[in-house]
């Protein structure tokens, strides 16, 4: 079994250890905490003016934790505030995306998750009516008129799940 779509598996307490999964786990793919990172340094490469960002999180996510630890100490480094914004539906959504608007310098961290998936129409046109520059965790958000200097492009499976970074 490879797990797609998990991002801490010992924290979810789906397998004992990364070391000694035990049965048939045998690896991970797609998410892993450092890319919270790499979502901060796209957007000061995307717009050095950026002094705050918004991650929009959903606040049932296991993971949430660990990737806000991630992105504030990559914020620190390039002196980028970060807020995060638990949201459980359209209207905290419209909320978030309009108060990282009132502030001058902001970007948006659309956090990988199920719930902002089925909302992702509305996130990438908010962000261009407050034209807020943003990173997205999937090719889909682009196919809707998000723009994103990379994504993240799973194939489906062949017997082996297939993962790369796309620059667009």
């Amino acid at each position: 079994m490879v797990f797609t779509q998990v991002a801490d598996p010992v924290g979810q307490r789906l397998i004992d250890s990364l070391a000694r999964p035990g049965g048939n786990a045998t690896g991970l793919t797609n998410f892993e905490f450092t890319f919270g990172a790499k979502w901060i340094e796209l957007l000061a490469e995307l717009d050095p003016t950026i002094s705050h960002v918004t991650l929009i999180t959903n606040p049932a996510n296991e993971n949430t934790a660990q990737f806000v630890k991630v992105i504030t100490a990559a914020g620190d480094t390039k002196n980028v505030a970060v807020r995060v914004a638990s949201v459980r539906d359209a209207t905290d959504i419209q909320d978030a995306i309009e108060n990282c608007s009132k502030k001058p310098g902001g970007g948006l961290v659309i956090f990988p998750d199920g719930l902002l998936i089925n909302h992702r129409e509305p996130i990438v046109e908010l962000a261009a009516r407050y034209r807020l520059p943003a990173v997205y965790p999937f090719r889909i958000f682009p196919e809707v008129g998000g723009f994103y200097p990379m994504v993240l492009i799973s194939k489906p499976f062949s017997g082996e799940q297939q993962s790369t970074w796309t620059r667009y």
